[in-house]
């Protein structure tokens, strides 16, 4: 799918702002979305504004409708002694808008 791989992480040197913990970040396709639903309502209890269009079942939602665009969501983790735990989830497509007010493709 557009030569990303559907999971990869990155592991990010500098610690978290306020914590001193080190940020992972994964790129997760569909089909790990799948996965995570347990920590994604954690997220959501934690946030102090929950932000459901991030919610990982939509993202697999446009992968079933549109699987060539590449869909995917970065996923930050944190390691909070010993149990990972889940800090934020941005959903992207990777590719050109098949509509859009902008002029170019």
């Amino acid at each position: 799918m557009n030569g990303i791989p559907a999971r990869h992480h990155l592991d990010i040197a500098a610690a978290a702002p306020d914590t001193g913990r080190a940020i992972s970040v994964e790129i997760a396709g569909a089909d790990r979305l799948a996965d995570i639903r347990t920590h994604w309502t954690d997220l959501l209890n934690r946030a102090a504004e929950p932000n459901v269009f991030m919610d990982p079942a939509l993202t697999g939602v446009a992968h079933d409708i549109e699987p060539a665009r590449g869909h995917r969501a970065l996923l930050a983790w944190t390691n909070d002694g010993g149990h990972e735990r889940l800090t934020g989830i941005w959903s992207i497509a990777v590719g050109h808008a098949r509509r859009s007010i902008q002029p170019w493709q």
